[in-house]
């Protein structure tokens, strides 16, 4: 068995696209999972394969604190997710408060160490800019309805590292960027498949470099930070490499895998580039994604088999 044999760990927003994932992962790993969801009957495939399910939301403190009773570690997951459709003040709140009362309730139980699922689009932009962990995260000031979630995910971020202070709670938040895997119902995946589902000649941006990480690798890294001192009280970049991969990389990925594509795919130039530093994660994580087309074809298989 692996790092986290025998530990007992909650995840919150389960049965969503990455906590499914993080779910998978960590009982691989050897790890007892309790799989916390708002709609339990939603995890009904999870506790099928042994992990235990609770119920509550990230509104209620009292049903989080029951959720995370006897647990060793939480993996802090939920939030609301929404790309342009929510205000401001509606994401800030949510995100912020929700991340609050996962701690808080977390503290409450007993439970001596977390990670937040964070992202990297938290950080502050800054043309040509190489991202490490140490860089400044997105004020709450400014933007647009485009990057209001970006903004509320910051900010979340920042209360998590104070509720944790306050608590005397050993944290670590990961920071991924374009997350791919199956049954991704709302960002990047989805969007992938939509573009490639055009029967005949598709059209695809080329030139565009954005870090990716395959949903079942961040699992693996997240399991890492629970457990390695290393860790204790760290961001790390979990992503492919920098100047590794881009969209056009993952578009051909996908269709060798066996993803559905159209026969001609078109380049369209679109140059965007966007680098991290993935060094923290690579040495004290030892954590280096797997081959593109080896996380697609998972990906692919796992849809065909409808789990």
């Amino acid at each position: 068995m692996g790092e986290l044999s025998g530990a007992r760990i909650a995840v919150t927003g389960a049965t969503g696209f990455i906590g499914r994932y993080l779910c998978w992962e960590l009982a691989k790993a050897g790890a007892q999972v309790v799989a916390v969801a708002r709609r339990p009957e939603k995890a009904a495939d999870l506790e099928a394969e042994g992990m235990l399910v609770a119920q509550a939301d990230i509104k209620d403190v009292a049903a989080l604190e029951r959720a995370f009773r006897g647990a060793d570690f939480v993996v802090a997951n939920a939030g609301l997710v929404s790309i342009g459709n929510e205000s401001r003040e509606d994401l800030i709140a949510t995100n912020v408060q929700g991340t609050e009362n996962q701690l808080d309730a977390a503290a409450a139980a007993g439970v001596k160490r977390a990670v937040y699922m964070s992202s990297a689009i938290t950080y502050a932009p800054r043309p040509g800019h190489f991202y490490r962990e140490v860089d400044p995260l997105l004020p709450e000031r400014g933007g647009n309805r485009f990057s209001y979630y970006a903004i509320s995910k910051a900010a979340a971020e920042r209360a998590a590292w104070r509720r944790a202070e306050e608590h005397g709670m050993v944290l670590s938040t990961v920071r991924p960027h374009t997350v791919y895997g199956a049954f991704d119902r709302g960002s990047f995946t989805l969007w992938l498949k939509r573009f490639m589902a055009i029967p005949g000649i598709g059209v695809f941006p080329k030139g565009v470099y954005l870090p990716a990480v395959f949903a079942g690798d961040l699992g693996v890294a997240v399991g890492r930070m629970l457990v390695r001192d290393a860790a204790r009280g760290r961001a790390y970049n979990v992503m492919s490499p920098p100047d590794e991969v881009s969209f056009w990389d993952l578009m051909q990925a996908y269709r060798r895998a066996g993803g559905r594509a159209p026969k001609l795919v078109l380049p369209v130039p679109f140059p965007i580039r966007r680098r991290y530093d993935t060094s923290r994660a690579r040495k004290e994580l030892d954590f280096t994604p797997r081959p593109l087309e080896e996380g697609f074809r998972d990906m692919v298989e796992r849809e065909r088999r409808g789990i």
